[in-house]
């Protein structure tokens, strides 16, 4: 910061990262209007001048399809993912006990469901709903944990071969616990 009291000048970085993703799913149809998918994927950031240097997630999905009738897909996906951090460095002005929430250890539930309907040869709408719970577990301030609601739709149009148009709508409701140190006035 530059100035004195609220003419202060303050400037933001641009922090560098890299982000590699691997995965695999393997998928099986033990009947035809079940099919059932497992997989993993692995995320892992490098991280530039920032508390800590990298983090690496594990993810372990696995979604069930429902197709009942040729017209109608009914999807269901749950995914467990464990994000670990190691060497999380403090800025001197900060709590020792803080984890920012994009650096910090966290596990996430999550359940996603998809409805998708396809009587007609050139339209097809769908109903998306998900839920999400985020828990930092080693994080004594900062985020806490974190659920996540949403509701979405989409359609689709092909009037033509050679055109497609779609249209889609998402609602997405977060409520989350955060834990702050108190400060009396004046400190």
């Amino acid at each position: 910061p530059e100035g004195i009291g609220p003419a202060q000048v303050h400037s933001t970085l641009q922090e560098r990262y890299t982000k590699q993703n691997a995965g695999f799913d393997l998928g099986w149809r033990p009947i035809r209007m079940i099919s059932l998918k497992t997989g993993y994927e692995y995320v892992h950031w490098n991280r530039g001048d920032r508390e800590v240097t990298s983090t690496d997630e594990h993810i372990g999905k696995i979604a069930a399809d429902f197709t009942p009738i040729d017209w109608f897909l009914g999807r269901v996906t749950y995914s467990y993912g464990d994000r670990t951090v190691e060497n999380y460095q403090n800025v001197a002005a900060q709590l020792p006990q803080l984890r920012k929430f994009d650096e910090a250890d966290r596990r996430r539930d999550r359940v996603d469901l998809l409805l998708q309907f396809t009587p007609w040869e050139t339209l097809t709408p769908s109903l998306i709903f998900g839920f999400a719970r985020d828990d930092y577990y080693n994080s004594d301030y900062g985020l806490k944990d974190n659920n996540y609601y949403s509701a979405g739709t989409s359609l689709g149009w092909s009037p033509l071969s050679w055109l497609e148009l779609s249209a889609d709508y998402s609602y997405e409701y977060y409520k989350y616990t955060q834990q702050s140190r108190y400060r009396a006035q004046g400190v």
